[in-house]
């Protein structure tokens, strides 16, 4: 009778037993993370101390480092999950974005990832605990923890661009400061234009002999000039060409304006007014993107597109340059330099999320220009209640003034449209367009019709396309992320529509685009697919594309390969096959650059192959080997450089050769003339000055605190440093001034946050009278911007309730217009301050639910710089409010 009740007690006590030996682990390591066995680290970057300590534990013969304490003293922005499970944002560089999830066992960064080890992650109470060689692995850093003397060295292969932050940090330490200012805007720093100024002109000469393989001989003589500047209160730009004779060939002259806030032409609101040499605005299914003469104006924001899901970047690209196109740091085309000295990136695809494009361009002197722009589809849609319009007039194709003969191709002729598009709220949109564009058999009358919105974490797009006299066309296209894939579907179904994108032949077409990263050898690797099917009325086709991209700190390629079959209503079936290789990187001190291309079927043959290395010999010489095969014209050309750069010009030689026994020499010159720091004009520089802005930033004394250089405020004597971006001011663009800080090829017409560098001042209580002025620079022009440095003003006092004490009660400093200045709390004995507070005046506002609120005016400045508030009584308050 009590063997059952016997059996399930042995079994219950073996179940305890198992749960206790299952936990003891547990439990001992919960022990070993305890607040009593962490070492508190002295962390140090360089020279710096960094934060309030690091701690760490010893565990297993390692050093694991408390997480939240690694992310508050390097400021990391990267935010764990609230049931400690995951973690995700990014280090130092947007670039570089880290995702740890724990219940999958990976971490991702940059574009590495690696598997979580049983001893990466421990738990502390305080939150992640996390081995210093995974942690170091992440955020790209290395740590070493010296136990002995408690001290923590973090180094990394390059300068941290938080380490002027680091160093504001810790001389707000050093006066014990317990407040944290918030700034609520920037102020704006407008520039007037003017009706002239003088240009900055860049200038590149060339000469050369060459010999065919007939043996004729041919000199030549070439140059191009570029001018940026101001004229009739607009900025201007001009391009310059000769012919192979130095005759001049082409005039291109912009005369454009562009404002973010939409304040041009009255009650226009336009952000861009531009005529001259400009690019048409694109609309699907009718006509796409073209440059030429005419005139431009629009409403739409800076970085708004034209098409739904598409782009095209186009910018000067001078003679012996060539571009490269990234998306998201994957590679993804190169072009050189066509003839109109332009480089053209068309129907870009963009996909769900945020889109970082990124052209690099490359000169023969071993220049590297960068531009980078970011899109967003879910934001090129007006929002509720707004519209956007724009309207053109362009006849492609041709500059300004043609010397010689236009070179007819099929964007040229006029082309002219109005597009306006209205917001109605949650993501939807409706647009109309008319368009007069050139297709194959003359220019025609075109109007679009389309309807943008979001269901479900997707984004779709339904436009209709009509031609005057007959054709329409119909279009959908969808983008989104599903299983951790970026989707792109497009469908187009044509009723005979002729246009510049449209073929009449063409019946319909459906395709499917994916995009997903793999994980391989500690890399993630964008993998790219894409499948279309075409119906014409000679028969139907299949094509298909894929693309392996890496991308790491020194290499970037792509394997892209293609198929495609077409069989016509006869029967008869084509069937092809390619491949390529793109690569481009540095190994050592060598830059590589390289493509290869491969016809796989029919006839598998190698294509082309393109190869160029380039070494700095020291810092102003430069040798380039470049290597060519063409399969075509069954030739190996061979081609050598060597450039100087003198300071104020830079020297190329070259010299080349190939299989059919032709060869050339040739002798460039690059110069830039614009202005100098003093803003007059004549400096001399081998670098452009006419395709980025200037800036030349100085620092006074602000005896007022007000922001404005007043008279009788004199310069700021000792050396100060520059924030760009927040960021320290990069070496490249430091000018060669002890006190004034010189900033050279900014972007034209982006705006920029520019401000002092507050570890940079001498003086702990000196600080900037401002958090920094926003300003867009212009192509050509050196412009001042003064920022204040202000003695700092200190607040104190006390708050009390009916005599007694009130701790841990919060206290701000507002300035008049409402806005959150500053904010500390109440000690144990009801003491606050407020340190380094800039002066003015504020309101401090004590605003507490079970204490009535409580509003004091305090005034800071040369007559006032500590302010002692005595004892606030909210009690006193409260009464005198029921009276």
């Amino acid at each position: 009778m009590n063997a059952r009740p016997r059996l399930w007690r042995v079994l219950l006590s073996c179940l305890l037993v198992l749960l206790l030996l299952r936990a003891g682990p547990a439990m001992a390591a919960a022990a070993l993370l305890s607040a009593d066995d962490a070492l508190l680290f002295d962390a140090r970057v360089g020279s710096l101390s960094v934060g309030n300590g690091i701690r760490g534990f010893t565990v297993e013969d390692a050093i694991c480092l408390d997480m939240g304490d690694v992310i508050e003293a390097l400021k990391i922005a990267v935010v764990p999950s609230e049931d400690k499970r995951r973690a995700q944002g990014w280090a130092f560089d947007e670039a570089r974005h880290i995702a740890i999830d724990r219940d999958t066992g990976e971490a991702r960064f940059g574009t590495e990832y690696m598997r979580l080890g049983a001893n990466d992650i421990h738990d502390s109470r305080s939150g992640w605990c996390v081995d210093t060689q995974a942690l170091g692995r992440w955020l790209g850093v290395t740590f070493d923890a010296d136990t002995t003397n408690a001290i923590l060295t973090i180094t990394s292969p390059a300068p941290l661009p938080i380490e002027a932050a680091l160093r504001r940090t810790a001389a707000a330490e050093r006066l014990a400061t317990k407040t944290q200012p918030q700034t609520a805007g920037l102020e704006k720093h407008r520039f007037p234009y003017r009706l002239w100024r003088m240009p900055a002109l860049d200038a590149s000469l060339a000469a050369g002999w060459q010999r065919d393989a007939k043996g004729a001989q041919v000199r030549t003589t070439r140059y191009e000039m570029l001018a940026s500047g101001e004229l009739a209160y607009a900025s201007a730009e001009a391009r310059l060409a000769s012919d192979a004779n130095a005759m001049p060939d082409s005039l291109r002259l912009r005369l454009y304006r562009a404002d973010p806030d939409g304040q041009l032409l009255g009650p226009l609101a336009a952000t861009q007014a531009a005529i001259g040499d400009v690019d048409s605005f694109a609309i699907p299914l009718v006509a796409g993107s073209a440059s030429g003469r005419g005139v431009a104006l629009t409403n739409r924001p800076l970085d708004a597109i034209g098409e739904f899901d598409k782009v095209a970047l186009t910018g000067l690209l001078p003679q012996g340059w060539d571009a490269e196109l990234y998306r998201n740091g994957e590679l993804l085309r190169v072009v050189p330099a066509d003839a109109d000295g332009r480089y053209a990136f068309r129907d870009i695809a963009l996909r769900h999320g945020v889109n970082v494009l990124e052209v690099v361009r490359y000169g023969p002197q071993g220049q590297v220009r960068r531009e980078r722009r970011v899109y967003n589809i879910a934001a090129q849609s007006p929002g509720p209640g707004e519209t956007w319009w724009s309207t053109n007039i362009v006849q492609g194709n041709h500059d300004l003034l043609r010397f010689g003969t236009s070179r007819q191709t099929p964007a040229s002729g006029w082309r002219g449209s109005m597009a306006v598009d209205h917001g109605l709220g949650r993501g939807t949109s409706i647009g109309a367009a008319i368009v007069r564009a050139p297709s194959s058999d003359g220019s025609a009358d075109y109007g679009h019709l389309n309807l943008r919105g979001g269901l479900g974490g997707m984004l779709g797009e339904v436009s209709w396309a009509g031609r005057r006299g007959g054709g329409s066309a119909m279009r959908a296209s969808v983008v989104g992320d599903l299983f951790k894939t970026s989707i792109a579907v497009e469908a187009v179904h044509n009723r005979g529509l002729r246009s510049e994108r449209m073929d009449p032949a063409l019946r319909s077409y459906v395709g499917v685009a994916l995009d997903r990263p793999v994980h391989a050898a500690g890399l993630i690797l964008p993998l790219h697919f894409d499948l279309r099917s075409t119906r014409q009325q000679s028969g139907q086709g299949v094509e298909a594309n894929g693309r392996l991209s890496v991308a790491t700190r020194s290499v970037a390629a792509s394997l892209v390969g293609g198929w495609s079959r077409f069989q016509s209503s006869d029967g008869m079936a084509r069937e092809s096959a390619t491949a390529g290789l793109l690569v481009s990187g540095r190994v050592g001190k060598v830059r590589l650059r390289g493509e290869v291309h491969w016809r796989l079927k029919p006839d598998p043959t190698l294509m082309g192959v393109q190869l160029s290395a380039n070494r700095a010999l020291g810092a102003t010489d430069m040798v380039q080997i470049s290597a060519n095969y063409a399969a075509s014209e069954k030739k190996v050309a061979i081609d050598a450089a060597y450039a100087r750069d003198f300071g104020p010009a830079a020297l190329t030689l070259n010299l080349s050769g190939d299989s059919h026994r032709a060869v050339a020499i040739g002798l460039g010159l690059t110069f830039s003339v614009g202005p100098g720091a003093n803003g007059r004009f004549g400096r001399v520089r081998s670098a452009s000055q006419a395709r980025g802005g200037g800036l030349l930033v100085r620092a006074f004394h602000d005896l007022d605190g007000n922001g404005r250089r007043d008279a009788g405020e004199p310069p700021f004597a000792d050396p100060v440093g520059v924030l760009v971006n927040d960021l320290p001011l990069p070496a490249r663009l430091r000018g060669e001034e002890a006190r004034d800080i010189e900033l050279d090829g900014l972007s034209p017409a982006t705006p920029i946050k520019i401000a002092l560098d507050e570890a940079s001042l001498s003086d702990p209580f000196d600080i900037p009278s401002n958090p920094g002025v926003l300003v867009t620079p212009r192509a050509g022009l050196h412009e001042v911007v003064e920022l204040g440095v202000s003695p700092s003003a200190s607040v104190e006092g006390t708050l009390a309730m009916n005599g007694r004490a009130l701790a841990g009660e919060t206290i701000e400093l507002l300035t008049m217009d409402g806005a959150s200045a500053y904010r500390a709390r109440t000690e144990f004995d009801g003491m606050f301050s407020f340190e380094r507070v800039r002066y003015g005046r504020y309101r401090l506002k004590v605003a507490q639910g079970r204490h009535p609120q409580v509003e004091q005016i305090v005034e800071l400045g040369q007559a006032r710089s500590m302010a002692r508030l005595g004892v606030i009584d909210v009690g006193t308050v409260q009464r005198m409010a029921a009276r």
